[in-house]
């Protein structure tokens, strides 16, 4: 787990201090991530950044206040990276195993600010955003921006909007690959150049400075899932927790945050598509020499061929709109997608291996324990050949 954020009803007293509360804001003028709307939140931003500049990591915390039937509402919200608020960074420090630790560092910051809030109200309180990650550092081989490129033509999740980013805006560079819904983002990009362009704590900075003077040359790539709402976070981790409520506490599991990047990838980065998109990344005179001699039946070549031209020119999520806008029925997709993969069993992709961006594709589904399955080897003689392809000549 990376970021959590906690929702949690609170009433003001006279006893209270409100001195970490002085600033009155108007949510959507704050540079915070994830937070908008237009009523007025109350905080400290002064004394956050001043913190800050000490190198001292800071959660986002404010007051909000919801009008419901008339009555009024006060509700104390705090946004925390977990790794950073305990090991001050999070590329190396995980609290896969630091639950009472994360609940008595968010007890200690609530006194802190000098709220009556303690571990029971913590460990019952009802997120409103999950963000769960994981760190996966490269062979020597590759760079960041190699591996991004070779997963860039998996362009599709349903009903979500994929864009590449450039850190343009940083003098130190980088990428990122971003799925986005309404209340849910998936995203991998280069945690090492994150890093280096955007440090804050003290152990951030020792970090960047480590890697810009080389002193380990790591490179490292974040695989991340935010959930923004409520229901989201319950319809997503429903499933593992057995009927329970997710509440903090119920949530805290490092099981479920491993399945749920699982389900991410293997939805993404593993389906029927895969090894045409390989091949649609190789020059011409490469694929035709590939279909020249991995397969040998012309209605299987141009299938192959037409299907190919169309994820060069539009891409895999262009190349499935167009079908069905083309077609008008999902199930004619599915039915299509079925043959290919039918169809891709009768030619030999085993040299498609040699491919670097298949190497990467095919760690990148390791690293969350998703086989990527061996080719069933063919004899492509003659008959056999001519007996699977006329079998097969629609699709």
């Amino acid at each position: 787990m990376d970021t959590i954020r906690l929702k949690i009803k609170y009433r003001l007293t006279d006893t209270d201090n409100l001195k970490y509360f002085q600033e009155k804001k108007l949510a959507k003028d704050l540079d915070w991530q994830y937070l908008q709307g237009s009523r007025y939140i109350l905080t400290n931003e002064t004394w956050r950044k001043e913190e800050q500049k000490k190198g001292r990591y800071m959660p986002l915390y404010w007051l909000e206040e919801d009008y419901i039937w008339g009555a009024k509402k006060t509700y104390f919200c705090l946004q925390v990276s977990l790794p950073k608020a305990i090991g001050g960074e999070n590329v190396i420090t995980t609290v896969d195993d630091k639950w009472e630790q994360v609940l008595s560092y968010t007890a200690a910051f609530c006194r802190e600010l000098g709220l009556h809030i303690f571990e029971p109200q913590i460990k019952k309180a009802m997120p409103t955003l999950v963000a769960v990650g994981k760190n996966l550092t490269l062979e020597s081989r590759w760079y960041c921006d190699t591996v991004l490129r070779a997963l860039s033509p998996f362009n599709f999740k349903p009903h979500a909007q994929f864009r590449g980013v450039d850190f343009s805006d940083y003098k130190n560079g980088g990428k990122e690959i971003i799925f986005s819904l309404k209340h849910e983002t998936f995203k991998l990009y280069d945690k090492k150049r994150e890093v280096i362009n955007t440090a804050r704590t003290a152990r951030e900075r020792e970090l960047a400075g480590r890697w810009r003077q080389r002193d380990f040359v790591l490179e490292m790539l974040r695989v991340e899932l935010t959930l923004k709402m409520s229901r989201k976070i319950r319809q997503r981790f429903g499933r593992y927790l057995n009927g329970k409520k997710p509440i903090f506490q119920n949530i805290f599991n490092p099981v479920i945050w491993e399945a749920l990047l699982r389900e991410e990838v293997k939805q993404i980065y593993d389906h029927e598509f895969k090894n045409f998109l390989f091949l649609s990344l190789e020059q011409q005179p490469y694929i035709d020499a590939y279909l020249q001699k991995y397969t040998s039946h012309i209605d299987t070549k141009n299938n192959v061929r037409g299907l190919i031209r169309e994820l060069q020119q539009f891409g895999f999520a262009e190349t499935r709109k167009r079908y069905l806008e083309d077609y008008k029925s999902r199930q004619t997709w599915y039915n299509y997608a079925g043959r290919l993969k039918k169809m891709e069993q009768h030619i030999d992709w085993r040299p498609l291996q040699n491919v670097e961006a298949f190497h990467i594709h095919s760690w990148l589904l390791q690293q969350f324990g998703i086989e990527t399955g061996r080719q069933q080897s063919f004899d492509f003689v003659k008959n056999m050949s001519t007996k699977i392809d006329t079998k097969r000549r629609n699709a």
